[in-house]
């Protein structure tokens, strides 16, 4: 079983057509994957079931970004692949973004 704490667990192809277009006019029928980490097991189950995974305490953090289609590939100067997710325009030109693989982009570095 894959380590799900290290990013490249999660990199998989995704077909197309799995892909939602557009959300479910009832979200709590939206599908929820859940990580049993003492079983090692994946749950899979619906949003309006979330409420029996948390306990007293929990925190729950609510994303309400929206996402476009803002997604870059390129090579660094010495021909390694590089993907830029394009995330906020914060003034003219400037950009909050991810990069993968983040770990070898030094800045400033030229891309083509």
């Amino acid at each position: 079983m894959p380590d799900f704490f290290l990013r490249d667990s999660y990199d998989y192809q995704l077909p197309e057509e799995l892909i939602a277009q557009y959300p479910l006019p009832d979200r709590t029928q939206s599908r929820l994957m859940t990580l049993d980490r003492k079983l090692r097991q994946i749950g899979h189950h619906k949003f309006e079931e979330i409420g029996v995974f948390l306990r007293e305490g929990d925190l729950l953090a609510v994303n309400t970004s929206k996402v476009f289609p803002a997604r870059l590939f390129g090579k660094k100067e010495n021909g390694t692949p590089i993907e830029i997710l394009l995330l906020s325009e914060f003034k003219p030109l400037n950009w909050s973004c991810l990069v993968y693989p983040g770990k070898r982009v030094k800045k400033p570095e030229m891309f083509s």
